[in-house]
């Protein structure tokens, strides 16, 4: 994140370390974001847009309630914490809608890897952040081939569906 808005804006000092902190925060909300994506979808393609109308009402009543009691104490990483909550819990509220309205169910082994696949790259991320001394560039690079190598590993990616996926057309 430091090394991101110190390349894209040349920050330093106090500014650098205010601004990459708010980032921080918005790189985490990345995640709910494309969590929205495929909740939020399977929602609308089950024909429940009322509910995810009202649950996105609330997201905006609660971002906005949110921001005005943490900008002015924190500024924009009140803001950066406001929107992290708000777009986590409405996330989450889709999970719920989706899990009680469509009533699937999601095996062990899916828990199993999608757990070993966070841990893993948990791991690896503090590796390189705490034992490698490479240029960000190249840490950047490096952690994605390895990421990628670890979706295979942990059959995050598996190669026989995905092959199987790309034949079909």
């Amino acid at each position: 994140k430091t090394e991101i808005i110190e390349w894209r804006y040349q920050l330093t000092g106090v500014e650098l370390l205010h601004s990459s902190a708010s980032f921080g925060i918005l790189l985490l909300c990345f995640i709910a974001v494309s969590m929205t994506y495929i909740f939020g979808t399977l929602l609308t393609a089950n024909g429940n847009l009322k509910l995810l109308n009202w649950l996105a009402l609330g997201g905006v009543v609660l971002n906005i309630v949110l921001n005005f009691i943490l900008i002015p104490k924190y500024g924009a990483y009140g803001a950066a914490i406001a929107s992290l909550i708000t777009q986590t819990l409405t996330v989450l509220g889709q999970i719920i809608l989706s899990k009680q309205l469509l009533n699937y169910t999601t095996s062990l082994r899916i828990i199993r890897i999608n757990l070993t696949f966070i841990l893993s790259i948990i791991g690896v991320y503090y590796c390189f952040s705490h034992y490698i001394n490479f240029s960000w560039y190249y840490q950047t690079l490096l952690f994605g081939i390895v990421g990628i190598g670890i979706a295979f590993i942990t059959q995050m990616f598996n190669l026989k569906e995905l092959f199987s996926i790309l034949k079909k057309d």
